[in-house]
């Protein structure tokens, strides 16, 4: 399941941005699972998550808080 959530993530961000709309992820209304390394370990929720926030933040979305959202509300 955990597949679903993230790719529906990133796919809806990637998607959003390359049509031209001005998309944002709130970083702390989602999280990320542990995920193998492909060396027979594995990366930490936490890594996975900042990888994720770092990616989409760099090049597809504005990354923010849902504190600073709800203020801007």
């Amino acid at each position: 399941m955990w597949h679903f959530h993230r790719h529906v993530r990133l796919d809806t961000i990637r998607t959003g941005a390359n049509m031209g709309w001005a998309m944002m992820l709130v970083e702390d209304a989602c999280d990320c699972f542990a995920l193998p390394d492909g060396k027979g370990g594995s990366l930490s929720a936490e890594d996975v998550h900042r990888a994720h926030v770092a990616t989409l933040g760099f090049e597809f979305c504005k990354v923010t808080s849902t504190d600073t959202l709800l203020e801007a509300l």
